[in-house]
């Protein structure tokens, strides 16, 4: 319910961020030990390739992010037992790739997938309301950031996420 809330919040030009500087890598371990002391069927393995994770953002919104991102992998690969998580950064951006052998999306699944209430066919009885990756994508846009998704039907799927580790200012 609290992303109908979000998503409400959003449209209306009302959701609030609170920007402050954090460790995107310190954020993205909590995370994944919250996963390891709540799912028994997959273990999350990351892959860090990053030298700087300091970034200026809302770290509850990035949080919501990741534990979106995190837990759909893990939903719609129910036949495997790992999600990679891969952390990468340049001088002026950080990256976050989640990568799951599950079920894979169509191409054009992959093109409707960040639309609102969109759910693919392919879902297997598996519940939601077709938010979380709208959602998503809303937070990252707000970010300057990007997500993308590739993805072959049957075998898995990668979310690619983007965001800039400062924020512009307009002045």
């Amino acid at each position: 319910m609290s992303d109908l809330f979000d998503i409400s919040r959003i449209e209306g030009g009302k959701l609030h961020f609170d920007i402050e500087v954090f460790e995107l890598k310190e954020l993205l371990i909590d995370v994944i030990e919250t996963f390891h002391h709540n799912i028994t069927t997959h273990s999350i393995v990351l892959e860090d390739q990053s030298r700087n994770t300091s970034i200026e953002a809302d770290k509850q919104r990035i949080e919501q992010v990741l534990i979106n991102l995190i837990s759909n992998a893990i939903k719609y690969s129910p036949k495997a037992n790992k999600v990679f998580v891969k952390l990468e950064d340049s001088e002026e951006v950080l990256s976050i790739k989640i990568l799951d052998k599950g079920m894979g999306l169509t191409v054009d699944q992959q093109r409707q997938i960040f639309t609102r209430f969109y759910r693919a066919e392919n879902k297997s009885g598996i519940s939601g309301l077709g938010l979380g990756l709208y959602l998503t994508k809303e937070i990252i846009d707000r970010h300057s950031g990007s997500i993308a998704v590739n993805s072959t039907f049957g075998k898995g799927s990668e979310f690619i996420v983007t965001l800039p580790k400062r924020r512009k200012t307009n002045h």
